[in-house]
Parts: structure tokens; C-alpha cells; sequence
């Protein structure tokens, strides 16, 4: 499982650095697990569905494609944790990166809301997930000298986040992060901010 836990996080932020390539290679990771030795039910269907989405990344000739499919295979962990009744419990996540003016310090904040958001798919935990969403909508980049793409991009992730708060169902998650990271990757290429 610590292979597993390991490669989704090479895989989510490859993805947030809009790195495709090095997403693919994490990906490649997830989609050669075979049998998880120890399991005492039947986690197949939930290993194919991860290892289908795995697929989808590593083949994916667009980052959007890649992102889309990144979503559903953190939902797909997710849901085989909730099968089981277990799965990682990732510690020293509970508390937000100060806030400050700089583009840096936002970016900060950003990435320990995808973190947690992350999670919020593949713990499963809803509480991570919203804690995740609250502070990506709550912590705007300042449009002050960004170009007008870069605003759109920034303000479209807000509103992502503001609607990632209300989502319920592991789909609805996936298809949001998915959207998110398509956006995050552009904003932080620009930028060149990682």
C-alpha cells in the first residue's frame, strides 16, 4: 500500500506542476499493481477501476485528458479504502499555511488545499476535501499584474473551489479536481511558481 500511496502522490504533483510526463510515469506505477497480498475480500473491481484510470494518464495525449482521469483514479483508491474500512492516514495536515500577500504564500496555501483535497478523494474524508475547497475559495491570487488569462484561470479555480464544497459523491469530486488541476497547471506555468 506504501507503493501505492507513493506514486499517487509522484502522480498528483507531477499534475500540479502541469508536468504530463512525469504524471505519466507515476501513473504507469499505479497501473502495473497487481494483487494487494493480505486483502481478506475482493478488491479487484476496485483495483481495475484504479488501474483503468491509471491507464488513461499514462496514455493521455492531452494534460486535460490526464487531469480528468487523475480525479477518477484518486476516486477509485477512495472508494476501495471505503470498501475496506481502511486506508492512509496521512498526519500534520490540519493546519493551513499562513495567508500573506505574495504570490508565493498563495501559492502555499494552494497547494496544501489540493493536498487536501487530494486526500479528500483518496482517505476518503469529507472533512479534508471541504477543508481543501474552503481555503482554495477563500484564498484568491491577486489579479494585480497578472495577465488576463491568468485572472480568468485564477478566478475560474475559485469558483471550482467554492463549488467543490457542496460535492458529495466520489464522482462528482473527481470530475471538480480533474477541472482544478487543469487550471492550477496553466496558472503555475505561467507563473513559473511550484
Amino acid at each position: 500500500m506504501q507503493e501505492h500511496w507513493d506514486a499517487g502522490l509522484a502522480l498528483q504533483h507531477a499534475m500540479e506542476r502541469g508536468d504530463l510526463e512525469a504524471a505519466r510515469q507515476a501513473a504507469a506505477r499505479i497501473a502495473d499493481v497487481g494483487e494487494i497480498p493480505g486483502l481478506a475480500w475482493d478488491a479487484e473491481p476496485y483495483l481495475h477501476d484504479m488501474r483503468l484510470n491509471a491507464e488513461r494518464i499514462r496514455d493521455a495525449t492531452t494534460f486535460k485528458e490526464a487531469a480528468a482521469a487523475t480525479g477518477s483514479t484518486a476516486a477509485a483508491c477512495g472508494r476501495c479504502h471505503a470498501r475496506a474500512e481502511a486506508g492512509p492516514h496521512p498526519e500534520g495536515t490540519t493546519t493551513a499555511p499562513s495567508a500573506a500577500e505574495d504570490t508565493r504564500s498563495h501559492m502555499t496555501q494552494h497547494a496544501w488545499a489540493m493536498d487536501r483535497m487530494w486526500e479528500g478523494l483518496v482517505v476518503p474524508s469529507t472533512d479534508r476535501w471541504r477543508a481543501g475547497a474552503r481555503l482554495l475559495a477563500e484564498q484568491p491570487v491577486s489579479a494585480h499584474g497578472l495577465s488576463s488569462d491568468l485572472s480568468l484561470a485564477s478566478a475560474r479555480v475559485h469558483e471550482l473551489a467554492r463549488q467543490a464544497m457542496d460535492d458529495e459523491t466520489p464522482g462528482e469530486r473527481a470530475t471538480r479536481y480533474g477541472r482544478l488541476l487543469t487550471d492550477c497547471a496553466g496558472c503555475h506555468a505561467e507563473l513559473g511558481v511550484w
